[in-house]
Order: C-alpha cells, then structure tokens, then sequence
C-alpha cells in the first residue's frame, strides 16, 4: 500500500488495518499525517461552527496508533536527490519502489 502525508484520516485508517497481523507491506517516503482521531462538529452561538478531535484510535495496548504519528512506512523509499529528480521527470519512486519489492516476493 502506497502512503504519503496526503493520507489522513480515513485514508490511514484504510492504511493502518491490513497492517495488523502483517497483512500489508506500506510503502512510501513519508508517514501518513498522523491526524486519524473522530472529530466532531459544533454549533457556537450567532451560527459560528468549531469542529474538534473527540477521540483518538488506541491499539491493543491502549497506545494511540495514528493520531501525531502516522502510518509508517515499512518499504522506506529515501528522499535523495534521485527521487527527487525522478519526481520532477514524472516518474514516481514511490510506486516503483513497491513494483521492485513486489517482483522481489514475486521472484522471476
């Protein structure tokens, strides 16, 4: 599974559960954005709106999993000038990165 900083939320909740019981590899350069928490919206007087974090995702161990954290990646591509430049030629080291591992359990 690919994941980036642009992962929140529901994205690193769909992220972070096939990682239970190793049913997932996660790959990218950077965790996900570490914002996965319910929220909730409120009314404020003369129709002001306030939305705030009411909870937080806790492993089996009580110990907040995402939230400030992120999903981490288990395939850490680096960010170098290569795929830096790769980026900038339209390539994405990312997902070639999980091409490479794939073909690497794959074998020939």
């Amino acid at each position: 599974m690919l994941v980036g900083p642009g992962c929140a939320s529901p994205c690193e909740f769909f992220s972070y559960n096939p990682t239970l019981e190793d049913r997932a590899v996660i790959v990218g350069q950077y965790p996900t954005d570490g914002a996965g928490g319910s929220v909730q919206q409120f009314v404020m007087p003369e129709g002001i709106f306030a939305q705030l974090t009411i909870g937080r995702a806790l492993d089996a161990n009580g110990d907040a999993h995402i939230a400030g954290v992120g999903v981490t990646p288990t395939v850490k591509v680096p960010v170098s000038f290569e795929t830096l430049q790769a980026t900038a030629d339209g390539r994405d080291p990312v997902l070639q990165a999980a091409e490479t591992y794939l073909a690497a359990q794959l074998g020939p």
